[in-house]
């Protein structure tokens, strides 16, 4: 005779099993959906303030070195060989264009009446080469290098937090086309 040969659970796993179990009904997915969305929805305006806080302060800080032409940088990081800056104006306003253009990615709907169609993300990566290449084939040392690839990094971030936010829609909307009907669940 050939036994059936049953395995130790401990308490906690045999609550799991019966976790596994149940079946939603209608109502209590469409709550655990609108649940999902609420703490989306909580979750994107949060990256929302915090990307344009950075931001902010990252085009703040371009423009504070647009009149005074002094690395932001040295501030949190004093040298004392001094280095031959990279101080064209044009990469500082090319780096304030890449910030405006990005408030209008990460917030379109905030200046929905001016009809302004941003650059998409492939054309700012390229963009945000620009200076920081530059520094590179001038030699320039390694926080002026640093300085200039600042604006790369908060367009990296911002295209990094607009791709969580779709996948995490995305995933929402698969998840309400798997609503199924269980009648007497």
């Amino acid at each position: 005779m050939i036994r059936k040969r049953t395995t130790f659970k401990f308490a906690s796993e045999s609550e799991d099993a019966e976790d596994e179990q149940h079946i939603l009904d209608e109502q209590e997915q469409d709550e655990l959906i609108e649940k999902l969305k609420l703490q989306s929805r909580t979750q994107d305006k949060v990256y929302l303030y915090v990307i344009q806080a950075v931001i902010a302060l990252s085009g703040f800080l371009h423009m504070i070195y647009l009149k005074s032409h002094t690395n932001p940088l040295l501030a949190l990081f004093p040298i004392s060989q001094a280095d031959t800056p990279l101080r064209p104006t044009s990469l500082t306003i090319l780096a304030i264009f890449i910030h405006l253009n990005l408030s209008l990615l990460t917030y379109p709907n905030h200046l929905s009446p001016i009809n302004i169609t941003p650059l998409p993300y492939v054309y700012l990566f390229g963009l945000c080469a620009v200076a920081p290449g530059l520094s590179l084939l001038l030699g320039r040392g390694w926080l002026t290098i640093a300085w200039w690839s600042v604006t790369g990094g908060v367009v990296w971030l911002a295209h990094t937090v607009h791709q969580t936010t779709q996948r995490r829609e995305e995933s929402i909307a698969r998840l309400e086309g798997l609503r199924y009907v269980a009648p007497g669940a």
